[in-house]
């Protein structure tokens, strides 16, 4: 299957619909500044959303989102009718800790991608007209798949955009780490 959401492809992060990415400093920025003070940058890495759409997935090689709930805004590559959405996270075998594994999370659709410069989102729970929910799904870190797909509410029409909301994880407080959303569809003629 086809993935409209593969960086290669050419879809990209939306920012502003994108939830914060997890620091270790977060919390105390008085320390990352008093590091930088005395010239010690401790992970001078930060990853980035785009991890998500990128091809490989390798264990450690993830998107930390900040928090158990969240969202990733994504443009497709191309307007598409969406059939199925599919999240992929390392199994157990491979990775000792799933608990930053997303859980319950739902799929909305931009029929178009308008993000406002000076205003805030509006986001699609809030009675956006322009998005559809697309399903509620569980990923399931019990299963022996690593990569789990799903087949979304049918929907008329296309969509430029998608959300993934997570709504939980699997017992992590800190972040919620996304390895690989992908989503399947029919390009719009």
């Amino acid at each position: 299957m086809a993935d409209y959401a593969l960086a290669t492809r050419g879809a990209r992060i939306i920012p502003k619909m994108t939830s914060p990415t997890y620091t270790p400093n977060n919390r105390h920025p008085w320390r990352s500044a008093l590091a930088q003070a005395f010239g010690i940058h401790p992970g001078s890495y930060r990853p980035s959303p785009l991890i998500a759409l990128l091809p490989e997935t390798h264990v450690g090689q993830c998107w930390p989102m900040e928090g158990a709930n969240g969202t990733l805004g994504i443009l497709l590559s191309e307007p598409i009718s969406i059939k199925s959405v599919t999240m992929e996270y390392p199994t157990k075998e491979v990775s000792s800790n799933t608990s930053s594994a997303p859980q319950e999370f739902e799929v909305w659709g931009l029929r178009q991608v308008k993000v406002p410069a000076f205003t805030g989102v509006q986001w699609p729970w809030w009675g956006d007209t322009d998005a559809e929910h697309l399903g509620t799904f569980r990923y399931d870190t019990r299963l022996e798949r690593s990569v789990q797909t799903f087949n979304v509410n049918s929907s008329e029409g296309t969509f430029e955009g998608v959300i993934f909301r997570v709504l939980s994880n699997w017992g992590h407080r800190s972040y919620t780490c996304l390895y690989r959303a992908r989503v399947h569809g029919v390009p719009s003629v």
